[in-house]
């Protein structure tokens, strides 16, 4: 009896929480709707208003300014404009207030607002029309149920173009507005019997087949330019995340600021474009997945706090590849010599060991690296902590047990390997029998980087300095730089750019201990990282 109380409260309780998710991922859709309709029905009011405005200014010239004078414009109209423009200026004040409206609201402001506006085409009309009649001459009821055909045209246009419907609204808002203003003078009980008389039923036909053109063809506009936001919307999710914007971009594809639709915690997107993919060849297609696919395991498989954490991976239905990782704040190691130029020995040390941190795990579950640069070493902020390092990109992360293997030929098939001034000796020379000493030669390289903020090698193409890295013996980083190098830093380094990977350290954490025994006279610390991020304005 307890199991069955205890299953019917569970069952509640998850059918509770799933109509939440529901309810917030509605309410996701809503809130995104009605910013939506707040940012474009301000933006039709200004068009509005500047139309408004315009009008009444020639209105007002035409009749009151000697010289510019003409007789066939109607006064009441300028009393109405002016009302009107009041009105909307109101409108638009309301809606650039900071509180928020609901959706409700804002369908109110847009009703009143465009209602107002069609009134006071219809009172135009009318006026119009009657001074025409008055004149007795068909020019001037021509020109002016033109003029009243403009107008409404324009009217229905902004509205078509501005205001987010489906088709069903649109024409119950639309169709109103455009027939409006055609019958009002006829349901004007003062309107002059002559004015009956000229406006024949063959005339006033043709003025609403004119007004039923636009309105379909506003009632199409908005119907077409709300399902293009609609799939513009849906094309920026991947997943169960939203994109935001972009933030990089490189030869695979981009990474994007994205969050999660339910959790709304934020994320980066890597999204790798479909060409990228295999351009066409499906077996090259299939190939380059499975890179990506074990890219992606192997990085979700490592719990380090210096390996970038993943949250999510897979393909779009054009045929892009992405996945789904922790949003950084910081810059990467290639960025931060960049820009600030070479680093202290402390802090390189200080750098190196988390990496060593990340790499000494990924290493004991078999898993090598093969393309640790300064661009895949992130210094950022994490929570209290600073200089806090990640290591990203296990884009052609290997496990031990593959080398030798079918898959072992991935790289293989138009794929880089590695970065040439990163490049172990042995990758150098084609050999894919590597194994984690060749992660322990880059990392050195990018140690040299650091402290130095110069390559290992140069060279005038990838080829050159691919043979450097094969034959030739490196500089001692103090002997290239201005900076105070610790011998026993220099021969850390040195020790990593041995040319055989049994005369290098054996692993990340014998490679750790080299580095934690280097004597430093300022050991750089997360309180000397904050005081330094501060100083240089990285903290926001």
């Amino acid at each position: 009896m307890k199991d069955s109380k205890r299953k019917r409260l569970t069952g509640a309780l998850a059918w509770s929480r799933c109509r939440d998710m529901v309810k917030e991922r509605g309410g996701e859709a809503q809130d995104e709707m009605q910013h939506m309709l707040w940012v474009r029905l301000r933006a039709a009011l200004v068009v509005c208003c500047l139309a408004l405005g315009m009008f009444l200014i020639r209105d007002l010239v035409l009749t009151f300014v000697p010289g510019f004078q003409i007789p066939d414009l109607p006064p009441q109209n300028i009393y109405v404009g002016s009302a009107v423009l009041v009105v909307e200026l109101l409108l638009l004040g309301l809606l650039s207030c900071p509180f928020r409206f609901s959706r409700r609201g804002l369908r109110s402001i847009e009703l009143t607002s465009f209602g107002l506006l069609t009134l006071s085409l219809a009172t135009y009309n009318y006026f119009q029309l009657d001074l025409a009649v008055s004149e007795g001459t068909q020019a001037s009821l021509l020109a002016a149920n033109r003029s009243a055909l403009v107008s409404n045209f324009g009217l229905v246009v902004v509205y078509g173009m501005f205001i987010p419907n489906d088709w069903k609204r649109a024409a119950a808002v639309i169709l109103p507005m455009s027939l409006i203003p055609a019958l009002a003078p006829l349901l004007i009980p003062a309107a002059p019997e002559a004015f009956r008389a000229v406006a024949t039923p063959a005339f006033i036909t043709e003025g609403i087949i004119h007004r039923l053109v636009a309105a379909l063809a506003a009632i199409y506009a908005s119907h077409l330019i709300t399902g293009l936001r609609s799939e513009a919307s849906e094309a920026k999710q991947m997943g169960q995340y939203q994109l935001a914007e972009q933030i990089g971009a490189g030869g695979m594809g981009e990474v994007w600021k994205a969050k999660h639709r339910l959790l709304a915690s934020p994320a980066a997107i890597k999204l790798i474009r479909p060409e990228v993919m295999g351009n066409g060849d499906a077996a090259r297609t299939d190939s380059t997945l499975r890179r990506f696919e074990r890219e992606a395991r192997s990085t979700a498989a490592l719990r380090s706090p210096h390996t970038v954490q993943l949250y999510d991976f897979g393909t779009t239905e054009d045929g892009a590849f992405y996945y789904a990782m922790e949003l950084l704040q910081g810059l990467d190691l290639e960025s931060l010599v960049q820009r600030f130029g070479p680093l202290p020995a402390s802090r390189a040390v200080y750098l190196l060991r988390q990496a060593c941190d990340s790499l000494a795990e990924a290493h004991g579950c078999g898993m090598i690296h093969r393309d640790i640069k300064p661009a895949n070493l992130f210094s950022c902020r994490l929570g209290i902590n600073y200089d806090f390092v990640k290591v990203l990109d296990f884009g052609l992360v290997k496990t031990i047990h593959e080398l030798g293997t079918d898959t072992a030929r991935l790289t293989q098939e138009g794929l880089t390997t590695g970065t040439p001034a990163y490049l172990s000796p042995e990758l150098a020379m084609g050999n894919l029998d590597v194994d984690s000493r060749s992660d322990i030669y880059a990392l050195g390289c990018v140690a040299y980087w650091l402290l130095t903020g110069q390559l290992v090698f140069e060279g005038e193409n990838s080829i050159a300095i691919a043979v450097a890295h094969v034959s030739q013996q490196p500089v001692a980083p103090s002997r290239r730089s201005e900076l105070e190098i610790p011998l026993e830093l220099d021969e850390a380094i040195l020790a990593c750019l041995a040319k055989k990977p049994e005369e290098r350290p054996q692993s990340a954490s014998e490679l750790d201990q080299l580095l934690e025994a280097v004597p430093l006279q300022s050991p750089w610390n997360r309180l000397r990282a904050e005081s330094w991020w501060q100083k240089h304005g990285l903290l926001n």
